[in-house]
């Protein structure tokens, strides 16, 4: 709650929501995240791992002092040698949303004083698309290293920027790629 570059990245996370109700990736106010990781119950974490267990792999994550026979516990108790109950599904890739708030977000931290600015677009372009070698060098001219033209002109010339960046990621099972323009004030 404290780090507005956070704040910022899930209130753009919302604007590009059009997650199903339920999907695991719906992006959710941080308030709600917040209150649905405090409320989670141990149930959950159980119904979850028979839902997901046996399709590929789980991984478990542990911070703290405990022994590899506390994880081997902890990992049979959770997962153990479970198989699905659910057959492998492939999980749906949504469009992108067919309009969306443009508005600016504006997170006020009068108490913090870096400022990170946003950009970003989901473009109809895959990897067997024509011109996606290009656009993918061009980005990567105009932001995709320290010595780019948005570097350059944003950090380095007029320095109003500690980062300035830009870069495209493309999904090899769709045809959108999301172009983000990245700048971190000071």
């Amino acid at each position: 709650m404290k780090d507005p570059t956070r704040l910022l990245d899930y209130e753009v996370a919302l604007r590009f929501d059009n997650f199903p109700e339920g999907s695991w990736n719906k992006p959710l106010k941080i308030e709600e995240r917040l209150k649905a990781l405090r409320g989670l119950e141990y149930e959950e974490v159980k119904r979850c791992s028979d839902d997901f267990s046996g399709i590929s792999h789980v991984s478990l994550g542990v911070v703290g002092d405990i022994t590899s026979n506390d994880l081997k516990a902890l990992w049979n108790k959770t997962v153990g040698s479970q198989t699905s109950k659910l057959p492998y599904e492939r999980s749906a890739v949504p469009v992108a949303p067919k309009s969306i708030d443009t508005a600016p977000i504006v997170i006020k931290k009068p108490d913090v004083p870096n400022a990170k600015i946003t950009g970003t677009s989901v473009i109809p372009i895959s990897l067997q698309s024509e011109d996606h070698a290009a656009l993918e060098i061009a980005i990567y001219v105009l932001g995709g290293t320290s010595r780019s033209l948005i570097w350059d002109q944003v950090r380095e010339k007029n320095g109003f920027a500690y980062q300035a960046r830009m870069g495209i990621s493309v999904d090899p099972y769709d045809d959108r790629a999301t172009v983000e323009l990245i700048v971190t004030g000071k």
